[in-house]
């Protein structure tokens, strides 16, 4: 048994070896529990709910949570301690009803002594929360989900009296076995939920369930000691669930335990489904005259963050493992002496609050200084700029998250890059409009920045630039004198293919003594200069494109080509 302290690890954890920059996981978890640092996504403990989001939407599977297979084989191990086995009712969800009518022998030949359905205990927790569903003097929150549990006493923490203090079916079922076993019985609850793992280390509940297996834990075991469900026998529970309980995964739970409808209860109850919905309800909650029910996952436990397969035919089997045990009579009065009640205390992240001061700097350096930067568009994971910028000031985000930080920044590198070159660069789109000018290109042509959008044709012929766009030339690279500008240049045009960019390289001819004179000036420094900020700025060029993609690749192979150019010319002219 495991106690839950600080020092625990985290139930769901990164494995840094397989997380590379895609924000997946930060985009899909529906609270603030992923840090991000150089690219890798951690889950912060503290804020975690255990809702398994993570893990169901990372595309790199770098997302684990914690197994309890070694723990549970150890316990099966031990042919001192007897065992027992609660099975959530949503196992019938994956599984043909031939399959679903040996899952009881497949788990006594596994090594449990005993076998369970914790639709045993659903049962008895929808009759205490029933008690509540009566109160009509004031509105509860009725959950079995911990995920929820976690989120209302850690995000809405005012909350917390709301909820009906009713425990879940798997530690309900836990208290009556270990009435009627006896308090030494090892319990492993079974089920398709990873915050199951975290609901059993509350101190509350300590002792009561040995260890958690999700379903594909189960299935791992099974595999590892050469168990099919093909091989094992049609063996019954060790007590018959009340069928109406074995509905209990599907939303809803709770009323279809109690075989009632809400025109049957003396208060309404909402039964809400899906992280959205639920922060919504919650949001919306107080001064409600209704009760609600809720479930962290959209469509219940039948579709918890680790089950697989077809929503439709899920349903299907459920609702044909019910209906094949409707003999099964009701179950008689909660045996005497078993709680079923527990009080959920706010466990408040008390994150720390910032000014408004402190939050609009940190959108300056993001470069969201102006309201129409502000975009919210979502692509780093936070569902506004401002949340992102509170992140960053938490240290969980990074302002290269961003996708427009990302763009700007870029483009700096390269104005700065391109803006050293010793010659005139002109960029031209496919219409032969002027896209981007260095400073010397300017200067040599006599135009100022303002000609950008202006077709080339203004400065100079336009035939050299079709030629190269239209194939009939590769790359011209010709000697050009110009008159009226009282400029004679090397004049070099290729075509970026992949952006249909047309690339105008203006090299001036100079003669020995100009340039030895060059040589020595500041001129011939800037190229130096372009040189060693390409290279400074490469390792940042190659972060930027893993996530802005093959166009930064290309925009930096602009770069590297007039670079090249550029310096292969000066050395022979």
């Amino acid at each position: 048994m495991i106690n839950k302290t600080e020092e625990s690890p985290s139930l769901v954890y990164t494995r840094s070896a397989h997380c590379r920059d895609c924000y997946k996981c930060l985009r899909n978890c529906p609270v603030s529990c992923i840090s991000m640092n150089d690219g890798q996504a951690q889950v912060l403990n503290r804020n975690c709910i255990v809702c398994g989001a993570c893990i169901r939407s990372c595309p790199q599977h770098a997302k684990q949570y914690l197994s309890s297979i070694f723990a549970v084989e150890r316990l099966l191990q031990d042919k001192s301690r007897r065992t027992a086995v609660s099975i959530a009712p949503s196992f019938a969800a994956s599984l043909e009803l031939w399959q679903q009518r040996r899952m009881a022998g497949a788990l006594r030949k596994l090594g449990f002594d005993y076998v369970f359905e914790t639709a045993c205990g659903a049962y008895y927790t929808a009759q205490e929360s029933f008690k509540y569903i009566k109160d009509v003097s004031r509105a509860y929150i009725h959950t079995s989900c911990p995920a929820v549990i976690n989120y209302i006493t850690k995000y809405k923490p005012d909350l917390a009296s709301a909820i009906a203090p009713v425990v879940s079916p798997m530690i309900g079922h836990a208290r009556l076995l270990k009435g009627e076993l006896g308090r030494d019985i090892d319990i492993v609850f079974i089920g398709p939920c990873v915050a199951k793992k975290d609901e059993l280390l509350r101190p509350e509940y300590e002792g009561l369930v040995a260890a958690a297996l999700t379903f594909e834990e189960i299935f791992k075991m099974f595999k590892a000691r050469g168990i099919s469900l093909k091989n094992c026998d049609e063996t019954p529970f060790d007590k018959p669930s009340f069928y109406k309980s074995q509905y209990y995964p599907l939303p809803g739970g709770i009323l279809k335990a109690l075989d009632a409808d809400n025109k049957d209860l003396p208060k309404k109850i909402l039964c809400i489904d899906g992280p959205e919905n639920v922060k919504n309800a919650l949001d919306n909650f107080e001064g409600q005259n209704c009760d609600i029910e809720l479930m962290w996952c959209e469509d219940g436990c039948l579709n918890g963050p680790l089950s697989l397969g077809n929503i439709i035919k899920k349903h299907a089997n459920i609702e044909e493992y019910a209906r094949s045990n409707k003999n099964y009579a009701r179950p008689g009065p909660k045996p005497a002496g078993i709680d079923l009640g527990n009080k959920f205390a706010p466990c408040p992240l008390n994150e720390p609050h910032y000014s408004e001061a402190e939050i609009e700097h940190m959108l300056k350096l993001m470069g969201k200084e102006k309201d129409a930067d502000r975009l919210n568009c979502g692509g780093c994971g936070y569902p506004s700029c401002r949340d992102k910028a509170v992140a960053n000031l938490n240290g969980y985000a990074q302002k290269e998250m961003c996708m427009l930080y990302l763009r700007r920044r870029l483009h700096n590198i390269n104005n700065a890059v391109i803006d050293s070159m010793p010659g005139g660069i002109v960029i031209l789109d496919d219409k032969f409009n002027i896209a981007q000018t260095n400073a010397r290109f300017n200067e040599m042509f006599k135009c100022s920045p303002s000609i950008v959008g202006e077709s080339i044709s203004l400065i100079t012929d336009i035939h050299p630039f079709e030629l190269v766009l239209s194939g009939e030339e590769k790359e011209i690279n010709w000697l050009m004198e110009y008159p009226q500008y009282n400029l004679k240049c090397r004049f070099i045009v290729y075509n970026i293919k992949d952006t249909n960019q047309l690339v105008g390289i203006f090299i001036p001819i100079l003669n020995a003594q100009e340039l030895a004179q060059l040589k020595s000036s500041m001129k011939m420094k800037a190229l130096d200069k372009a040189r060693e900020l390409l290279r400074h700025q490469i390792e940042t060029s190659q972060q930027i494109a893993k996530y802005l993609g093959d166009s930064t690749a290309q925009s930096q192979d602009i770069v590297n080509q007039i670079v090249r150019i550029t310096s292969e010319t000066g050395e022979d002219e």
